[in-house]
C-alpha cells in the first residue's frame, strides 16, 4: 500500500520540484497579443525591473513576433520568451537614451543659433483654446451660419503676443510658435509668425492664429486644457529684417 502511494505521490512530487526549479524568464509570451493576463503568476516571479522590461516590450510590440530576418535590425521584435524580451527592452532603452542624447545635443546648438534672433522679438502664447462655430462666430463677429458653413468643426486657436525688445525697427519677421509634447514624437504646431510692417522698438502687438478648415486636433485640443509638464512652448524664429537693412536668419 504505501509503495502504490509512493508511486502515485511520485510524479506530482517531481512536477512541482521542476516547477519550483524552473526559471520565470523561460516563459513563452503570449501570441499574437499584448494581454499578458495569462502569464501573471509567471510575471509575479520576476524582479520589478524585469516585470517592468517585459510589460513594455509586449506594449510597444503588440505581441507580433518577426522572424530574424524580416526585423528591423535597430528595433527587433523577435522575442519569444520572457528573457530575449528583457534583453530586446534593455537595449532598445540604451539605444533610445543614446538617441535622447544626440537629439538634445541637435537642440542645444540651434538655441544658441536663435539666441541672436531671440534677443530682437519676443513671441509668446498668450492663450490657447478650441473653439465652436459659434463661439468662433462671436469673437469674429460674424453669423454662426456664416463661420459653419466654412468649417464645421471645433477650431484651434491661439493669441500670440510679438515684441520688439531690440534698440532698432523690426521691418518683417517670420518664426515659428511651436509646442514641444512629451507624449508625441512631433511638436505642435501653435502658430508661423509672418509680420511684413514696422514694428518700433519696444513695441507691442497680439493677434489671434487659427486654421479654419482644419477641425481641432487631439494634441492641439489637450493643449487648450491644464496639462501640467506635457508640453513646452517655444518660439523658433527664421528670419528678421531690421530698419537698418541687416538681415538675421535662424538655423
Amino acid at each position: 500500500m504505501k509503495r502504490l502511494l509512493l508511486i502515485l505521490l511520485l510524479p506530482v512530487v517531481v512536477i512541482g520540484l521542476m516547477r519550483w526549479l524552473a526559471d520565470p524568464r523561460d516563459t513563452a509570451l503570449p501570441f499574437g497579443t499584448d494581454d499578458l493576463s495569462s502569464v501573471q503568476a509567471e510575471l509575479a516571479e520576476l524582479t520589478a525591473e524585469e516585470r517592468q522590461l517585459v510589460e513594455d516590450y509586449v506594449r510597444r510590440s503588440r505581441g507580433d513576433v518577426l522572424p530574424p530576418e524580416w526585423a528591423d535590425p535597430d528595433e527587433p521584435l523577435t522575442a519569444r520568451t520572457f528573457a530575449q524580451a528583457i534583453d530586446l527592452e534593455r537595449n532598445y532603452r540604451v539605444r533610445q537614451a543614446e538617441q535622447q542624447v544626440r537629439s538634445e545635443a541637435r537642440a542645444d546648438a540651434r538655441d544658441a543659433a536663435w539666441a541672436t534672433l531671440r534677443a530682437i522679438a519676443k513671441v509668446e502664447l498668450v492663450r490657447a483654446e478650441v473653439l465652436s462655430a459659434e463661439a468662433l462666430a462671436a469673437r469674429r463677429g460674424e453669423l454662426a451660419s456664416n463661420v459653419r458653413s466654412q468649417s464645421g468643426h471645433p477650431v484651434f486657436m491661439v493669441r500670440v503676443r510679438v515684441q520688439n525688445i531690440s534698440d532698432e525697427t523690426i521691418e518683417s519677421l517670420q518664426g515659428s510658435l511651436k509646442a514641444r509634447d512629451s507624449e508625441a514624437f512631433l511638436p505642435l504646431d501653435l502658430c508661423w509668425v509672418d509680420r511684413r510692417s514696422s514694428l518700433r522698438s519696444g513695441a507691442v502687438e497680439e493677434f489671434d492664429c487659427a486654421q479654419l478648415n482644419q477641425s481641432a486636433s487631439a494634441q492641439a485640443t489637450a493643449f487648450a486644457k491644464p496639462t501640467p509638464g506635457r508640453f513646452e512652448v517655444r518660439w523658433e524664429p527664421s528670419r528678421i529684417v531690421l530698419g537698418s537693412g541687416r538681415e538675421l536668419r535662424g538655423p
